[in-house]
């Protein structure tokens, strides 16, 4: 599993929006850009303000092609990969990020929401009964 920030050199304008305290950015045409910023427990949606504003279909159409070609560029780690590829959308990993794209006729614009974890578990979190614990071991 990848630790946090492991993940392949994005496009410039995603790094900078995936500061160390966000977990989620969120992409609409049209729209600014959305991050899910803080501490577990106390995340907050704040809006970034960009100098350019030009967060249209063509901008996160590009970003898309770039982020699925990271994943084929990676093919050798086993964490980068093409997960989905349907009409309306693609769900790409890349490293610790998951990376969902829509477009219509799937979505009402074209979307990209990326998201890192948030937290990592153990099996002992989840309070399995021990005969199933055995049994997956």
């Amino acid at each position: 599993m990848a630790k946090h920030g492991d993940h392949p050199e994005l496009p410039i304008l995603i790094e900078q929006l995936l500061m160390d305290d966000v977990h989620t950015v969120f992409l609409k045409a049209d729209c600014p850009p959305r991050v899910k910023r803080g501490t577990i427990g106390e995340l907050k949606l704040v809006e970034i303000e960009e100098s350019d504003g030009q967060w249209d279909t063509l901008r996160l159409e590009a970003i898309q092609e770039e982020l699925v070609d990271l994943a084929h560029q990676n093919k050798q780690r086993s964490d980068c990969f093409l997960e989905i590829d349907r009409q309306g959308c693609q769900v790409v990993q890349l490293g610790d990020l998951r990376i969902a794209c829509t477009w219509p006729p799937f979505a009402d614009a074209r979307e990209i929401t990326i998201v890192r974890p948030v937290a990592k578990l153990s099996i002992s979190d989840y309070e399995l009964d021990e005969r199933l614990v055995e049994r997956l071991s």
